[in-house]
C-alpha cells in the first residue's frame, strides 16, 4: 500500500498501523484494515519504504492523517532463533502518539 492509498485508507476508516524495528535504526509501517495487512510501500512500488529514525515515520504517518499507532521491537538476536510450530517471538509492543 503507497502512501496515496493509506490517506484514502485513513479518510474512509481507522486503520491501524504498527511501526516495525528492524535492526534498531530501520523502520517499517504495516498497515492493519478490515482483516487485512500489508507493508507501506515507495510510490508506484511493491518496495517497503524504510525510515532510518522514529521521527520521520512519525511525520510521514501524521501526514497521511494518522494520531496513535504501535512500535513493535522485536528482542535482540530474534533472526537467530527458530521459530517451529508458529510460537510467537516476545516483542515490546508500546502505544504512541504521533
Amino acid at each position: 500500500m503507497n502512501f496515496r492509498e493509506l490517506k484514502r485508507l485513513v479518510r474512509q476508516g481507522n486503520p491501524v498501523v504498527h511501526i516495525l524495528s528492524n535492526q534498531g535504526d530501520l523502520y517499517l509501517v504495516r498497515i492493519f484494515s478490515e482483516g487485512e495487512q500489508s507493508l507501506l510501500t515507495k510510490k508506484n512500488s511493491s518496495r517497503p519504504l524504510v525510515f532510518r529514525g522514529l521521527p520521520q515515520c512519525y511525520e510521514k504517518l501524521r501526514d497521511a492523517g494518522l494520531r496513535h499507532g504501535f512500535v513493535d521491537q522485536f528482542m535482540a538476536f530474534d533472526q537467530m532463533i527458530n521459530n517451529e510450530a508458529g510460537v510467537v517471538l516476545p516483542k515490546d509492543h508500546r502505544p504512541v502518539c504521533f
